[in-house]
C-alpha cells in the first residue's frame, strides 16, 4: 500500500518540474519512471547519499521565494510544500550558509530557514518603524 508520505513525495517532485520537462512530458517527449533503488548505501570510505525526487529541486528559486513572503506562517506553509525530508532541509540551510547540527530536528532546520529569509526582514522593519514613531513623536513636541 502507498503511504500518504510517498504520494506527497510525489506530488513534490510533480510540482518541482521545471516548464520544459513538463512541456516534454506533455509531448511524450520523456517519461517517468519508477524504480525501487537503496535510500542509503554505506560502504567503509562513503558518505550517506540520498537523491530521490529531488533531482530538480532549485534551492535559489526557494530561497529568491522565501524572499518575497510577509510573515512566518506563509514561509512555513511554502516550506511544507517544497520539502518532505530533512535531508532538503540541510540542502536549504547549507546554501544558506546556516549553522545547524546533523542533530537539529526538521522544526528546528525550518525555523532557522524562516528566520534567516523572514524573520529578519520582519524584526528590521519593526525596529525602523518604532525609530521612525519615535522620531516623529519629538520633531512633533
Amino acid at each position: 500500500m502507498v503511504s500518504t508520505s510517498q504520494i506527497q513525495r510525489f506530488l513534490i517532485f510533480l510540482n518541482n518540474l521545471s516548464e520544459e520537462d513538463i512541456q516534454k512530458l506533455e509531448n511524450g517527449d520523456v517519461s517517468i519512471r519508477f524504480e525501487i533503488i537503496e535510500n542509503h548505501k554505506r560502504t567503509k570510505n562513503s558518505h550517506t547519499q540520498q537523491l530521490i525526487f529531488n533531482h530538480s529541486l532549485d534551492y535559489g528559486a526557494v530561497i529568491n521565494e522565501m524572499l518575497t513572503l510577509t510573515n512566518r506562517p506563509e514561509g512555513e506553509k511554502y516550506l511544507q510544500e517544497k520539502f518532505v525530508s530533512k535531508e532538503e532541509y540541510i540542502g536549504l540551510a547549507k546554501k544558506l550558509d546556516l549553522p545547524f547540527s546533523k542533530k537539529d530536528s526538521v522544526e528546528k532546520l525550518k525555523d532557522k530557514i524562516i528566520e534567516a529569509t523572514i524573520g529578519y526582514r520582519i524584526r528590521s522593519q519593526a525596529i525602523n518603524e518604532g525609530v521612525n514613531n519615535l522620531e516623529k513623536k519629538n520633531s512633533d513636541n
